[in-house]
């Protein structure tokens, strides 16, 4: 119970209680580290166009696949998959061989 003119509630104690065990709220591993993102040399000439109405794609692309935008099940698993994410106006081809991402294509959405 808070006491008159308490402003702010109490502290969380970052612990949570399951099936009478106190445990910590905290994730169990650190992330994984980020990929390193390369583009092919099909997509670096594709990407050139673009970069004078976004001249912060490079990295933009750089940043949002270095994360692994796959779905979580196909993570830490061989995938010979390409996958596409739309950023701007655009579709970013790419295929991942962890720990490794190669843009394969920058095209029009």
């Amino acid at each position: 119970m808070r006491s008159r003119g308490h402003k702010h509630p109490p502290a969380l104690t970052g612990t949570v209680r399951r099936h009478g065990i106190q445990q910590g709220g905290f994730a169990p591993a650190a992330p994984p580290p980020p990929l390193a993102v390369s583009f092919s040399a099909e997509a670096e000439q594709q990407l050139q166009p673009w970069l004078k109405a976004h001249p912060e794609l490079r990295q933009l692309v750089s940043e949002v696949l270095a994360q692994d935008p796959r779905p979580a099940y196909k993570k830490g698993k061989p995938d010979e998959k390409e996958y596409g994410v739309r950023l701007f106006d655009c579709n970013v081809r790419f295929r991942i061989s962890e720990p490794d991402c190669v843009v394969l294509a920058i095209e029009p959405a």
